[in-house]
This record gives C-alpha cells, sequence and structure tokens, in this order.
C-alpha cells in the first residue's frame, strides 16, 4: 500500500509513534521480485504469475521478465564464464570504471533537461493513437478492448527524455522517440499480451 501511494500520488504517509507525517517522494522506483512459484511457467501467462495488483503493475514503465529456461549451450557459457571471474576476478571489471560512470549518470541528471521536438511528439502520438484504435469485438466497432492508456502515453515522453539525456542532448529527437516505442512494445510483448486473443492489452 506505502508503493502504491508513492508512485500514484508522489508521497509517502508515515503515522508511528505519535508521528504523523506526509512525505514528498518524487524519485524513480526500480523493483525486483521473484514469481509466485519461484520461477515462470512458461506455459501460463506471465502477467498472472506476477503476485501484484493490476493497478500498481500498470504504474511501471517498463517490466522485464527474465526466465530461468535451460539449455545446455547457454548453461556451459554462464558456468564458464563464472568459474573464470573465480579464477581471475580482473576479467570482472567494467571498461568504463565504477567513478566515471557514477559522474556522467549524475552530470546528466544535473544539467539535461530534454524538450520533446515535433518529430518526437508525431512518433509518439502516431503510435498512441493506432495501438488504441486497434482491434474490436465481433463486427460491432462500438465496443472496444482499451489495448493502452494515458500512463503508458506518459512512459513514452518520459523515455524519449531519458534517451536524449543519456546522450546529453537538450532536445528529444524523432530517433528518441522510436526508441521508447520499441523498448515500450517489447515490454509490452512479454506482458500485455492477452492469451484469449494474442492482442496487446494492458
Amino acid at each position: 500500500s506505502a508503493l502504491h501511494e508513492g508512485m500514484a500520488q508522489q508521497q509517502i504517509t508515515i503515522s508511528k509513534a505519535n508521528i504523523q507525517a506526509t512525505l514528498r517522494c518524487e524519485t524513480t522506483v526500480l523493483a525486483a521480485a521473484n514469481p509466485k512459484l519461484g520461477r515462470f511457467d512458461p506455459y501460463q501467462p506471465i502477467a498472472t504469475q506476477i503476485n501484484m495488483p493490476p493497478a500498481l503493475i500498470n504504474r511501471f514503465d517498463l517490466i522485464f521478465p527474465i526466465r530461468d529456461l535451460p539449455g545446455k549451450e547457454l548453461d556451459s557459457k554462464i558456468a564458464s564464464h563464472v568459474l573464470e571471474l573465480q579464477y581471475n576476478p580482473e576479467l570482472g571489471e567494467s571498461e568504463i570504471p565504477r567513478g566515471l560512470l557514477r559522474k556522467y549518470i549524475s552530470y546528466a541528471r544535473r544539467k539535461t533537461f530534454p524538450v520533446l521536438e515535433k518529430g518526437c511528439m508525431d512518433e509518439i502520438r502516431d503510435f498512441y493513437v493506432s495501438l488504441r484504435n486497434t482491434g474490436s469485438f465481433g463486427e460491432e466497432q462500438a465496443v472496444k478492448p482499451i489495448p493502452i492508456n494515458a500512463r503508458q502515453l506518459e512512459s513514452l515522453v518520459r523515455l524519449a527524455e531519458a534517451s536524449a539525456r543519456v546522450r546529453l542532448s537538450k532536445k528529444a529527437t524523432r530517433q528518441d522517440g522510436k526508441r521508447a516505442i520499441r523498448i515500450l512494445k517489447y515490454c509490452l510483448h512479454q506482458v500485455g499480451i492477452d492469451p484469449e486473443t494474442g492482442e496487446i492489452d494492458i
């Protein structure tokens, strides 16, 4: 419930030991969790295996399910890599020094505030409108499922801005919009597919 309040209203209410306070929490939320049964069942929709209420799941911009599927070739590569790191820890060092990466991220957050260009806005709007108006029940066009809602539109804007910010650019271009759409579509195809119709249904 605290997580839901924080993501929905950007504030957290604390009531403890006669202290009642409301704190602002305008920040990014990065969450990691295990599926209900410890691992994903490949024969069930992923969305049903996430033990969170839909109203809370819907507030995350992106969801990346990580499946542990056994395979001799991949398992051999993973085992070899882990064992090599145990023998030679220097192989695990990043090509970009950790301190430099932290400074880069800090600089980008403090100094770069991208604005969407017209091309980027057109790309996002066209995708949103086309996806909103896909699919219908039967021959009647009056009743339609809602494959995407305004939260995903806001997610696209944030992702496009983030794409520009990584480049330290003050403008989010059409390419940033396309990149944001590509990432969101990937996530929707992972967790937002209706198993009965095969269509995107948020």
